[in-house]
């Protein structure tokens, strides 16, 4: 909705943006109120997905020293898969209503009022709402990987409609099948997926002097779901519906100075309170009532970083942030409570996370900087899981830890005419937490490896040669080695013992459950990736112009799956992008014509093993699983229409 957006990496921004930074960070900068009436429309269409988008923005004084702008979008999303099941193959088939997928409607708006009572007093208030309602993700998924060659599902999960591939071709899905349906309401929409999200936020910041300013920032949020979906064939599926709700509230107050003199600080304090409800309902030849969970949290912060200008090109910067934060986990049971049956339900968890930065700034055109960083994501529980029947049973995961340092460089050339950045790292990371699908307890868990090292380097350039007119370069490069120190993970299914399933032998099963991936390319790692592109702008008339540009962007091999199943592999690839822009000197208007992922290239970003085939890891034999993922989307051939004006 017309909103700049900050990209930060995914290294470490623990001081100012707390916990769970370390698992990356995107900070979106909504416009605000302008001085004047300013407005903006964009519509556009791509042809590849049926997506018709619409956004509107308008905004600019109401009263003295008041503000307003509103924005809103509506998007139509036809799909770009096909579900290939007929709806014909079988009495006991519901369907499918949906030919394909993603088939939703997304739509939402946001009001920012700015109100300025004083010349150092200024009050800011946004709303947020957005809606996406359609097929839930299941539907978009694809058979990626057959070790077969076609699927392994037994006749009674339906006849095969793929050939295992990422070809535009969906998972097949059928509805909710009439006699589920019939169990309970929330089964009667068949397929669905409903994501509601409300966020408030109040900014006020004073200035006490001309060098101290006082900020406080009040957030409120609530995000809600609601789905029924399948996750195995058609003919006797297994149909969950799901229902979580969140709620966060949160206050921070800090205090910032900017004196003339050589020394600055900032220091401020954070609380905030969240709650999550997951009533989970599964039908697996027949109604089960899966348990109810209810996690409470609070965070209490507190942060400070001082700025020290040493000489003239010298600044070194230094900080901590300290947290104290609970989470309990409450679970029921047909009305009755079964929280006493958890190993535990109680995290607590107390970080100090400190970090310095050394700037050495020569010229007003160069900057090098050496960096050490420390940062944590928080634990919690894995909620859906069976084990929760089990006295003492331990369905949580530990707290993620991670220190570590970098060095680079950022710097402007030859006028002002390029700038570039440059940068080298190394992280180490305790109890890394990593995300598996068990195909047996049919949900995600997440659990702890005892290590993993990230080390590497990035580049980034853009340019824009003097001596040609009207063109840009662009490009960047990152080199990324990450690799498990300490990992006994889960072992995928199929695996057997001479391919690596010989740990955690259960006798009541009379299997291996655990292998060593020590050594290992960490999950969605790519060792190389980057971008380059090139735009060039020149006059068609002395009224119009155009603007012609192409970009590529590439990353090596990857694996997605979080128990590296080989199978799931992803190869290397490139992405072709290009854009072709028509506008008036004014830009008032603006006609572009977009494509991306031209060549049509899709590569999966999440993979999990498909229920019901391959044979259980963990002994002599060895037959693995198909496997199914959600890719990248592809071909997007796009006609897009802006007007500006005010």
């Amino acid at each position: 909705m017309f909103c700049n957006r900050e990209e930060n990496s995914a290294r470490m921004h623990q001081l100012f943006f707390g916990k769970n930074s370390p698992g990356g960070v995107l900070s979106f900068l909504s416009a605000g109120p302008t001085q004047s009436l300013e407005y903006q429309v964009r519509t556009l269409h791509e042809y590849y997905g049926d997506q018709t988008r619409i956004e509107a923005a308008v905004g600019g004084p109401i009263a003295d020293r008041l503000g307003i702008r509103v924005a809103g979008y509506y998007d139509h999303l036809g799909g770009y898969l096909t579900n290939p099941l007929p709806s014909d193959i079988s009495p006991l088939i519901y369907g499918p209503s949906y030919r394909h997928a993603p088939d939703q409607n997304d739509y939402g708006g946001r009001i920012t009022l700015q109100f300025d009572p004083l010349d150092n007093l200024s009050i800011t208030a946004k709303s947020a709402y957005a809606v996406i309602d359609g097929t839930p993700s299941v539907a978009s998924a694809q058979l990626v990987y057959c070790p077969t060659g076609k699927s392994q599902l037994p006749p009674s999960q339906g006849p095969n409609y793929n050939d295992c591939s990422a070809n535009h071709t969906a998972f097949p899905l059928a509805d909710i099948p009439p006699h589920v349906a019939a169990s309970s309401p929330v089964f009667s929409h068949g397929i669905y997926e409903k994501t509601e999200q409300l966020i408030n936020v109040l900014r006020v910041a004073y200035d006490l002097s001309p060098e101290l300013k006082l900020t406080s920032i009040t957030g409120q949020s609530m995000l809600t779901v609601q789905g029924a979906f399948t996750l195995a064939g058609p003919i006797n599926p297994i149909d969950v519906y799901i229902d979580p709700t969140n709620r966060d509230a949160s206050e921070e107050l800090r205090l910032q100075s900017s004196f003339a003199g050589p020394v600055n600080f900032v220091v401020g304090g954070y609380y905030g309170r969240s709650s999550f409800q997951y009533d989970p309902l599964n039908y697996i030849f027949g109604l089960l009532n899966s348990p109810t969970y209810h996690l409470d949290g609070s965070t209490k912060s507190a942060f400070g970083q001082l700025s020290w200008r040493l000489l003239d090109h010298f600044e070194l910067t230094g900080g901590a942030r300290y947290t104290d934060e609970v989470k309990r986990l409450d679970v029921q049971l047909h009305g009755q409570d079964i929280t006493g049956l958890l190993g535990t339900n109680t995290l607590p968890v107390s970080n100090w996370s400190p970090e310095a930065t050394l700037n050495y700034r020569p010229t007003t055109d160069l900057t090098l900087f050496a960096a050490y960083k420390t940062g944590f994501k928080s634990g919690g529980f894995n909620m859906g899981s069976t084990a929760v029947l089990i006295p003492g049973a331990r369905i949580d995961y530990g707290t993620e830890q991670a220190k570590g340092e970098e060095i680079g460089l950022k710097a402007r050339l030859f006028d002002d005419s390029m700038r570039l950045n440059a940068a080298v790292y190394r992280y180490n990371y305790d109890n890394y937490q990593v995300a598996t699908w068990d195909s047996v307890k049919l949900m995600g868990v997440i659990s702890n490896a005892a290590g993993a090292t990230i080390a590497g380097a990035e580049f980034d350039v853009v340019y824009q040669p003097p001596a040609l007119p009207g063109v840009s370069l662009d490009g960047a490069l990152g080199y990324n080695h990450a690799r498990f120190d300490q990992f006994i993970g889960a072992c995928y299914p199929g695996q057997s013992i001479a391919l690596g399933c010989n740990l955690a032998f259960n006798p009541a099963t009379g299997r291996y459950n655990a292998q060593n991936l020590a050594g290992r390319q960490m999950i969605l790692a790519p060792t190389w990736s980057g971008n380059f592109g090139a735009r060039y702008g020149f006059a068609v008339t002395s009224n119009y112009r155009m603007e012609v540009g192409g970009a590529l962007r590439f990353q090596s091999s990857q694996n997605p799956a979080g128990d590296l199943n080989p199978g799931a592999l992803q190869e290397a690839v490139t992405f072709v992008d290009a854009r072709v822009a028509f506008f008036p000197v004014s830009s008032r208007w603006e006609l572009a014509f977009i494509g991306r992922n031209l060549t049509d290239q899709q590569r999966a970003i999440i993979v999990n093993g498909q229920t019901f085939t391959g044979t259980p890891a963990g002994t002599a034999t060895s037959k693995p699983a198909d496997l199914y993922g959600i890719t990248n989307r592809p071909r997007e051939v796009m006609v897009q229409l802006t007007f500006k004006g005010g």
